[in-house]
């Protein structure tokens, strides 16, 4: 199929509402909508439950139990309707309306290239131009697809940014034997299998536009490198093969998205583009520019309506590879920009990895400056958009019903900060939050960076117990004794799994830091396709990303990057904290956090918990008359609480909520 053809079919793929489609062919299956995607209850693939996904947003499938590749409606009929390329490609045409158009081009192509029957569309009056690859080339296809079908045994894509679509996109491969795997499964690789090539676990391929691989990188586990290795590269090319640039296909007549074509020195930098729909090529070395330039050479003109864009490395390679192609490229006639990275990074891998919603933004700040689009009316298209999405987003309950509708509801999408003195049930208030969460059917990872995963459950336990029965006043630690009855121990237990099977502890020893928390939310949202609740218990325990940094450096640090994730996922995070001693005495405010770092201006929602007759303590002429007066409160049964908002970026600026908290079985009571 050729370029106008290709785009064709992509418009009839976006004109079928694949949720609605595969409505009407799987009647009898249950549909539920969580956030942007909807689940398919029993799997249409294996009958597996709740891991069969579509994106309603971009349209289109995946399956995270990987029993099947997914992709658009075509694969879609292919997968799940067992047809074959040519009748889900024709179905397709017909669904949106094209089905005048279709006529079959007849051809044979063997199973072992991977081609598949064409279907052409009478957009030409002329037959489209075959693919024809270079006399002899090589086809690793099958060696690929072997690679791809293990990428679930290892975490390292996901690692530098990369979500399932782009490692599912372009087959993204790992192999534990690496580059010996290729010798021995390909006559094609001619070299000799060591140690040292056994290093090479991870596979990038390099597709062309017929969809075969002939062309190949391989990259080093650095953990796997040989002792007696003195001296290796990051990457491994088969050797007496012609040098390939990744995604050279944008230069052949494989559809570009968009007015841009990005360049960039890494694969994974160009990888890291294509994960915001970008087209890029990646030179794979700063040394292949001129590899680069004569393709386009010879390329078709209609490239020269594109503009290409360079984001170079930040060192001197990539300064000198800047000079060379924005004089080249001129000369050839083609439009040639250049984005700059910030200096602290290095690559557009490495902010990507720091900041996905960072890497997003510098893209898109530096398209809206060439564009000319950085004023206010450029933006109300995405502002509209914007709010539509955000009445797609699903609110988290809370559990206490004054305290939700202080909040707009309950919990959104950011950062919330919750804190008091010592002894005043921080972790036991946050804790019944996340079991009611978990209860609703949202997943919770808690971070605890303090207790146990026995501790916390302990407390949950408690509290069930006597909220079930009053007269069960079973403290955490006479449960983890075994003072309760065995029996109501088993009903309790039986009770908590509804929740217990979303609700996630990670327990940390002072090694656990805001890398750790984003690549466990990647993990979640993966593998179980779910938006989760974080909780970090408690936020001055987090691992410093430098163990040079003071502790105010060290709070800043964390809080912008717990603010980052909560961006860049979509979803809510609470940290607890502790506020300062100067406040043991007195009302909760912002003063209470002035030690905090920047804690309270990062936060969306600050929450301060109190005694409620904190301001008679205050009033105390001595510190001894206000230290008694606090105990005296505190040994209260139950004790009189207020939660207060002290900030909401978005809602009410100030409200407060009185709470009774049974400090004995871990249990707050929200007073009407």
């Amino acid at each position: 199929m050729n370029t106008e053809q290709n785009e064709l079919l992509d418009k009839a793929k976006e004109q079928i509402n694949l949720v609605e489609y595969a409505k009407s062919v799987l009647p009898s299956h249950q549909f539920k909508r969580v956030g942007k995607s909807t689940f398919i209850e029993d799997c249409p693939v294996c009958k597996g439950h709740n891991h069969f996904s579509i994106y309603t947003d971009k349209n289109f499938y995946n399956s995270f139990a990987s029993c099947c590749k997914g992709g658009s409606v075509v694969d879609f009929m292919i997968e799940v309707e067992h047809l074959s390329q040519k009748d889900a490609i024709r179905k397709t045409l017909e669904l949106a309306g094209y089905g005048e158009t279709i006529r079959e081009v007849r051809g044979k192509c063997s199973k072992e290239n991977h081609a598949k029957d064409i279907i052409a569309l009478d957009v030409d009056n002329h037959e489209p131009a075959p693919v024809v690859p270079p006399l002899n080339s090589p086809d690793f296809t099958t060696l690929i697809l072997k690679t791809h079908s293990l990428v679930s045994e290892t975490d390292y894509y996901f690692n530098r940014g990369l979500t399932v679509k782009t490692v599912e996109q372009y087959k993204l491969g790992y192999h534990q034997d690496g580059f010996n795997f290729a010798i021995k499964e390909s006559e094609m690789v001619e070299e000799k299998e060591n140690d040292l090539m056994r290093a090479y676990k991870y596979f990038l391929p390099v597709w062309d536009t017929d969809g075969v691989c002939r062309y190949f990188i391989t990259r080093v586990d650095e953990e796997a490198v040989p002792s007696w290795a003195k001296s290796h590269g990051k990457t491994h090319n088969p050797k007496g093969l012609n040098v390939r640039l990744f995604n050279e296909r944008y230069l052949r007549g494989f559809k570009i998205k968009g007015d841009f074509i990005f360049i960039t020195e890494g694969i994974f930098d160009a990888l890291s583009l294509e994960e915001f729909d970008f087209s890029s090529i990646a030179l794979n070395s700063a040394n292949n520019d001129r590899l680069l330039v004569k393709i386009l050479s010879n390329a078709p003109e209609s490239l020269k309506s594109k503009t290409f864009v360079l984001i170079p490395h930040n060192d001197k390679d990539g300064q000198e590879l800047r000079l060379r192609l924005q004089e080249v490229l001129k000369n050839l006639g083609y439009r040639f920009e250049v984005f700059t990275l910030p200096n602290e990074y290095k690559d557009f891998n490495e902010l990507l990895v720091a900041s996905r919603e960072g890497a997003k933004n510098f893209i898109q700040r530096s398209l809206n400056i060439l564009q000319h689009n950085d004023f206010a009316n450029d933006y109300l298209d995405d502002f509209r958009k914007g709010i539509v999405l955000e009445q797609d987003k699903m609110v988290m309950r809370t559990g206490f019903k004054g305290l939700d509708k202080k909040l707009g509801g309950g919990l959104y999408p950011g950062l919330y900060l919750i804190g008091a003195i010592s002894s005043l049930g921080k972790t036991t208030f946050v804790l019944q939050i996340a079991d009611t969460v978990a209860l609703n059917g949202d997943d919770v990872l808690y971070f605890s960076l303090e207790m146990s995963r026995k501790d916390l459950i302990s407390r949950s336990l408690s509290r069930n117990l006597f909220t079930t029965d009053s007269k069960n006043r079973f403290s955490a630690r006479e449960i983890r004794q075994g003072k309760c009855p065995m029996e109501l121990l088993d009903i309790g237990l039986e009770s908590y799994k509804e929740l217990g099977r979303n609700l996630a502890f990670v327990e940390g020893n002072f090694d656990i830091g805001v890398k750790e928390i984003r690549e466990r939310v990647e993990r979640n949202m993966r593998v179980r396709g779910k938006k989760p609740l974080v909780i970090v218990d408690y936020f001055q325990l987090l691992k410093p990303i430098n163990s040079r940094m003071i502790e105010k450096q060290a709070v800043d640090y964390n809080v912008s990057e717990l603010k980052r994730i909560s961006r860049d996922y979509d979803i809510p995070i609470i940290a607890i904290s502790s506020f300062n001693r100067t406040n043991y005495y007195s009302a909760i405010g912002y003063e209470s956090l002035k030690e905090s770092g920047n804690l309270e201006y990062s936060a969306d929602v600050v929450l301060g918990i109190q005694l409620s007759g904190i301001v008679d303590v205050s009033r105390a002429k001595t510190d001894t008359d206000k230290r008694d007066l606090v105990n005296k409160l505190k040994i209260q049964d139950p004790r009189e609480i207020e939660v207060v908002i002290i900030k909401q970026r978005d809602g009410l600026a100030y409200g407060a909520g009185n709470f009774k908290y049974y400090a004995k079985v871990n249990f707050f009571q929200e007073v009407s």
